[in-house]
């Protein structure tokens, strides 16, 4: 499932009070998911969703269930202070407290929320029974949850490739168990917000929208990844560097200049700890080259002799989808201007469909009218003579007739 299907899901499973269990690869998104959903319904619901973050592989039984306390003869446990408890419970727990000699208050006060067990399938097996009842009972230790709390676990899947227990069938059966398999567009549109935000730094956001698939590794690169234990890419960790990135120039270190041997070199080390070697190298090879002059934002706004070479350039070269993706960057650009474009946006949008491919310019031209119409609509409504109007025109008129498009 990807993003979309799987807070449909959540939707559907909190509405049943069925746990669910995503299983995929490290660093792709699945506590993120989980923690959108929730965030999703905060900004809908009128009622505060909680939300509470567990690993597993981090607990003991005792963390669990809590400190056992003796009352009238008669044992009970002081649930975890992160617990969401009935407030049926609540009640009866304040009481015996009282008689124990201890007070109670509670500490989620939450009436719906999510109950997040990550890295499920790397605890003990003893705790794993202990959770098995917060998951088939929704009750922890004989302390009921609120009906408005959802429990979502997550657990690596391959256990070739990850160091994980084997989850026996009676208790998976107990989880709605999806495969979780965001898309690149997923992580693209989560990634867009964040660039216009200054949280993660445009660098890597044009990379893989360019190339999409060096999003993720292949099987083949976790396992050498686990044999080396080397850094890898993962959606984590090019969100992690698109955040230093980010972070390094509003600290007045622009990391991507790289002008002299000492300030490559570190850029060097920081982008194979993060993404490992291999992706680390063709990285900083965009950097050196396509990034700092394909800017989309430059090509639209700034069009200039050494762009339209660059651009050039690429539509020579065997990079088809290097020039795809630059044309969703303008588009992207193109979003942002609320009215009709300048003089200086159609005459640049001009040298670019001029010197592109037919294929790309059509490509770029369709999806603008798709995406917004009326900027285009200024263009086949002005009377004017203006050349860079006829211009482009002309151009789409050109490959409209070349390839039989309407």
């Amino acid at each position: 499932m990807n993003v979309s299907e799987t807070q449909k899901l959540l939707t559907l499973a909190w509405g049943t009070r069925k746990s669910v269990m995503l299983r995929g690869n490290h660093g792709i998104g699945k506590s993120a998911v989980v923690k959108a959903f929730q965030e999703g319904q905060n900004a809908t619901d009128p009622e505060p969703w909680g939300f509470v973050d567990i690993r597993l592989s981090q607990q003991d039984v005792g963390d669990l269930r809590g400190i056992p306390f003796r009352v009238n003869g008669s044992t009970f446990f002081a649930p975890p202070l992160w617990l969401p408890i009935s407030p049926e419970y609540q009640v009866q727990l304040d009481r015996w407290m009282k008689v124990a000699g201890e007070s109670y208050t509670p500490f989620q006060t939450h009436t719906r929320g999510i109950i997040f067990l990550d890295e499920f399938n790397r605890a003990t097996r003893e705790v794993l029974q202990c959770a098995f009842e917060l998951v088939l009972d929704r009750r922890l230790g004989g302390v009921p949850i609120p009906e408005g709390w959802l429990v979502v676990a997550a657990i690596n899947g391959d256990e070739d490739i990850y160091e994980v227990a084997r989850l026996d069938a009676a208790l998976l059966n107990r989880f709605i168990l999806i495969d979780f398999r965001p898309t690149a567009e997923d992580w693209l549109a989560w990634a867009k917000i964040r660039v216009d935000q200054g949280i993660l730094h445009t660098s890597v956001y044009q990379y893989l929208q360019r190339m999409p698939h060096k999003m993720d590794p292949s099987r083949g690169d976790l396992i050498k990844a686990a044999q080396d234990s080397a850094a890898l890419f993962t959606r984590r960790s090019w969100t992690t560097l698109g955040e230093i990135l980010a972070e390094a120039e509003r600290q007045g270190q622009n990391i991507c200049e790289m002008v002299t041997a000492e300030e490559e070199a570190f850029a060097v080390e920081l982008f194979s700890g993060v993404l490992g070697p291999l992706q680390a190298l063709a990285f900083l090879t965009f950097i050196k080259t396509d990034f700092k002059v394909l800017n989309p934002r430059e090509v639209l706004h700034h069009w200039n002799k050494e762009i339209e070479g660059l651009v050039t350039q690429l539509s020579k070269s065997d990079r088809p989808l290097d020039l795809l993706g630059l044309n969703q960057g303008i588009l992207e650009e193109l979003k942002k201007i609320l009215g009709t474009l300048g003089t200086v946006q159609i005459t640049s949008m001009t040298h670019y469909v001029y010197t592109v491919p037919n294929e790309v310019a059509m490509d770029i031209f369709t999806r603008w009218v798709k995406q917004n119409s009326p900027q285009v609509k200024h263009i086949y409504d002005t009377e004017s003579e203006r050349p860079h109007l006829k211009s482009f025109k002309s151009r789409i008129a050109e490959i409209s007739q070349r390839t039989g498009t309407a």
